[in-house]
């Protein structure tokens, strides 16, 4: 099975923590549409991903959260996890009442829609449809850098800090330009899209 997961076109990769006899241990799993395979490890870094053996290897385009060891493989493209993008602009969208959270959160279920609408010849959007997108991307980005500001506050030395929802929007989908392509990747790879269908139902917003 690891050499078939290293061999695919997209995979997604995950670690969440479990008790082994009392002490925390690490789920970490890869997966592709039809396989999957799991890894128990006392380490959630690199050191377990390697024992896992397959990220190494792997080629393709690996979708996965912001957790900084899958960023040492720098001979695969890197996708960013929608699913977990929604799930913390849904937090910012309800804890602190930001209106632009909720409209990307919709803009990337929407574009979701969009590519697994598109004919199978196809394969991506068209010009017009990718650049109209990447549009309304960057105004909400904007507007998530304007209206954040309000979201730092000054500390008893009196330096600048960041709070906790001004610290989501850095660590997702506003942290840097170059993360678009992470985090829109699905728009000129299906794959990338199709393979995590689960998350529009998980995390739809009304």
């Amino acid at each position: 099975m690891q050499g078939l997961l290293r061999a695919a076109e997209v995979l997604h990769v995950d670690e969440s923590g479990l008790r082994v006899r009392g002490k925390l241990h690490w789920l970490h799993v890869a997966s592709t549409e039809r396989l999957t395979s799991y890894e128990v490890h006392a380490k959630r870094g690199h050191e377990a991903m390697e024992a896992m053996g397959i990220l190494g290897p792997f080629r393709g385009t690996v979708v996965h959260d912001h957790w900084k060891p899958y960023f040492t493989y720098d001979e695969c493209t890197h996708a960013l996890c929608n699913a977990h993008h929604l799930r913390e602009l849904r937090f910012i969208a309800t804890q602190y009442h930001q209106a632009w959270a909720h409209d990307m959160a919709a803009l990337l279920v929407e574009i979701k829609a969009a590519v697994a609408a598109t004919p199978a010849p196809a394969m991506r959007l068209a010009l017009p449809e990718l650049l109209a997108f990447t549009t309304r991307y960057d105004a909400l980005v904007q507007g998530g850098f304007d209206s954040i500001l309000k979201f730092f506050q000054v500390d008893s030395t009196g330096m600048f800090r960041m709070t906790s929802s001004a610290r989501y929007f850095k660590k997702g989908v506003g942290s840097s330009r170059p993360n678009w392509r992470w985090i829109m990747c699905f728009l000129e790879r299906p794959k990338a899209n199709t393979s995590c269908t689960a998350w529009v139902k998980r995390f739809s917003f009304s």
